[in-house]
């Protein structure tokens, strides 16, 4: 793809010069120091945590049950935030 970019003289020069030494495409020296330097500030892929299966023998909560537990997970939380 073409675009138009403002290179420091200093910059460009300098990857004249190594395109030069290399025997090669002054774009192809712009890509590789692009590569490496997008690489170098690239942000870490995030990693999913883990799906939980279960299969289907696993023993259901009716309704009241998971409430009351629910229930009981809200209580320790505000207590651990109130320093309880």
């Amino acid at each position: 793809m073409r675009t138009t970019l403002t290179v420091d003289d200093d910059l460009l020069a300098d990857a004249k010069r190594l395109a030069s030494d290399q025997g090669v495409k002054l774009t192809v020296i712009i890509n590789q120091a692009l590569r490496r330097g997008l690489a170098e500030q690239a942000v870490p892929s995030r990693v999913a945590s883990p799906t939980l299966t279960y299969g289907a023998d696993t023993p259901t909560l009716s309704s009241q049950d998971y409430h009351q537990r629910l229930s009981h997970i809200e209580d320790d939380y505000l207590a651990d935030e109130a320093g309880l």
